[in-house]
């Protein structure tokens, strides 16, 4: 589901989430499996097509609007409703359980983990870790 852009800096991300979206719908195709994008009020678009469904499963936004969402979706199914980890390199409470308030005192944690996380290698891990940060810094300094 997709939620309508509120400032150009959201326009940016969601360029960037579509593209990778029309990427993961192709690699999808190729295994015979739909994906399905829709445009709407998260809860509503999560509730109709959840409504028929063994399990939800979304992604875990940290934001206080998503942690509502989530907690209204999962109050009104009848099924499971599952979290992942999408836009972190590492699980974020395998990190640290602490907030963090500068990612100079999270990163060193983060690059102790990346092999764990990355199992084709560590070198691998920092590229991508590396391209993770850049990219976040692109977005506005991390947030």
């Amino acid at each position: 589901m997709i939620v309508e852009p509120r400032s150009l800096r959201e326009v940016r991300h969601y360029t960037f989430m579509l593209e990778g979206l029309e990427e993961t719908g192709r690699a999808l195709r190729d295994r015979r499996i739909r994906l399905v994008v829709q445009k709407g009020a998260p809860v509503q678009i999560a509730l109709g097509a959840g409504r028929h469904a063994a399990v939800i499963v979304c992604d875990r936004g940290f934001h206080r609007h998503q942690k509502a969402w989530r907690r209204q979706v999962a109050h009104e199914v009848r099924c499971q409703v599952m979290q992942v980890e999408s836009d972190v390199p590492v699980l974020v409470e395998t990190a640290d359980l602490k907030a963090k308030y500068a990612a100079r005192t999270i990163r060193p944690k983060i690059r102790h983990l990346l092999s764990r996380f990355f199992p084709s290698g560590t070198s691998q891990a920092r590229k991508r870790f590396r391209a993770f940060i850049a990219h976040k810094l692109k977005r506005g300094r991390g947030r």
